[in-house]
């Protein structure tokens, strides 16, 4: 998963000054993904789990046309590990 932008739709806007709807909808689909995937880092941890290979190839993320959100899944938990409270490196 990247983010790329579009020079030209970006020129189109910043001209216009107008918040287009388009814009909006990707403000709020990327506000969303990052809250859940935020949540899902902090659901994890506190059940002791520790990914170690965050990176964009391992986020799936699925959009809900009806709805108009993300649905953000963090998978292969290979290089994961399981830590004791206490018992870790303080930088983990």
């Amino acid at each position: 998963m990247g983010i790329s932008s579009n020079k030209r739709k970006h020129e189109e806007s910043s001209k216009s000054g107008d918040y287009t709807i388009r814009e909006a909808k990707s403000t709020f689909f990327m506000l969303e993904f990052m809250r859940q995937l935020v949540e899902a880092a902090i659901h994890i941890h506190k059940a002791g789990v520790f990914h170690r290979d965050l990176k964009p190839e391992n986020i799936l993320i699925e959009y809900d046309e009806a709805r108009l959100i993300p649905r953000v899944r963090i998978i292969d938990f290979g290089c994961g590990c399981f830590m004791t409270p206490g018992y870790h490196g303080y930088e983990m």
